[in-house]
């Protein structure tokens, strides 16, 4: 047997038929959904990501040795001749060791004299 409504209950689903039997089509809709729109139009505004502002990969370099500068309080101009020196002792050191060739060491040295080179004409 299928339940009926009570009596306390219809005039509730009359009223309701009422209401609801009133309203268009468009009421109807949920005010929250967006409007329709369609299919292509919603895809495309998904895949294109919005316009980032380009920087470039010498910005971006620059951008994270500041930071690294605020970090350690010490500036690239600052490191690099200390770590030139320590790699010439280095290399100095291996030629005593003979574990070097000689022309290793002079390769490695002519190296480490353009890198000062260059260094001194960019900074």
């Amino acid at each position: 047997m299928v339940d009926s409504p009570t009596t306390e209950e219809q005039p509730l689903l009359a009223t309701h038929r009422l209401s609801t039997s009133s309203y268009s089509h468009k009421s109807e809709r949920r005010h929250s959904l967006p409007t329709r729109t369609s299919v292509a139009s919603s895809i495309c505004t998904e895949i294109i990501p919005p316009p980032k502002p380009e920087s470039s990969d010498f910005q971006i370099r620059r951008r994270r040795a500041a930071k690294l500068t605020n970090f350690f309080g010490v500036d690239y101009r600052e490191l690099i001749q200390d770590i030139l020196e320590s790699i010439e002792k280095g290399v100095e050191e291996e030629r005593k060791r003979g574990t070097l060739r000689p022309e290793e060491v002079e390769s490695l040295l002519h190296k480490l004299r353009d890198l000062r080179m260059k260094r001194d004409g960019f900074l």
